[in-house]
């Protein structure tokens, strides 16, 4: 079934506009997917291995000063 709407714009011209028939809706969106699980669950134990302490920064040696060398050669 086609139906047009016909109207006078001016004098001798004539727009056609046919008449829309909608189909079927459109399909729903698909669901959301799951949140993602965890991972994995906290131990159960606390670990057996005491943490250790941080390095102590490194001290530089200090040298005792040396001789001057002479300006002479020998």
């Amino acid at each position: 079934m086609s139906t047009t709407n016909v109207s006078r714009v001016s004098d001798g011209i004539f727009t056609r506009c046919p008449a829309v028939i909608t189909s079927a809706p459109a399909p729903a969106a698909a669901p959301a997917p799951a949140p993602m699980a965890a991972p994995l669950p906290p131990p159960a134990m606390a670990p057996m291995i005491a943490p250790t302490a941080a390095v102590p920064p490194a001290t530089l040696a200090v040298r005792a000063p040396r001789e001057e060398l002479s300006r002479e050669t020998v």
